[in-house]
Formats: structure tokens, C-alpha cells, sequence
């Protein structure tokens, strides 16, 4: 079902975290803010980390990006 983990995958996450420190990595929408309030029913002082973007994957293409761009700016003769 979208939108929400079943009790099997919440059993599961809830047996591997136990008495660990937790940082939550979901997407920055409406399903991953479903998650971490789903986790942290369980585990209140789990820490949340949010993408700036709508999720990891595509913050992760900004900085490939961002670094080939000043790769070419510094080839270019730039300097930072």
C-alpha cells in the first residue's frame, strides 16, 4: 500500500534499530513525511535528515553537477 509501511517492514526497522541511535533519510514529500512520523512514533529521538530537493537521488545529481561545472570553470582558468 503507497504511503505507508506495512507492520511487517515497521516490526523489522523496529528490531534492527533497537537501541541504536536512528537518522531517518526519507524523501522530502508526502510519503517519506509519513515514514519518519511513523518511525518516530516508535523511536522519538530519531533525528530526521530532509533532501533539499524532492528526494537524495536528485540532491545527489545537483552536487555531480555542481562540481562538473566548477571542474570546467577552474579548466577555464578561473580560480576559487
Amino acid at each position: 500500500m503507497a504511503g505507508s509501511m506495512s507492520s511487517a517492514q515497521l516490526e523489522l526497522i523496529k528490531t534492527v534499530v533497537k537501541d541504536k541511535e536512528i537518522a531517518i533519510a526519507t524523501d522530502n514529500d508526502k510519503d517519506g513525511n509519513r515514514y519518519a512520523i511513523q518511525i518516530r512514533e516508535f523511536s522519538p529521538d530519531a533525528i530526521r535528515d530532509i533532501p533539499k530537493n524532492k528526494d537524495w537521488n536528485d540532491d545527489l545529481k545537483e552536487i555531480h553537477l555542481m562540481r562538473e561545472l566548477m571542474k570546467e570553470e577552474n579548466i577555464n582558468g578561473l580560480e576559487y
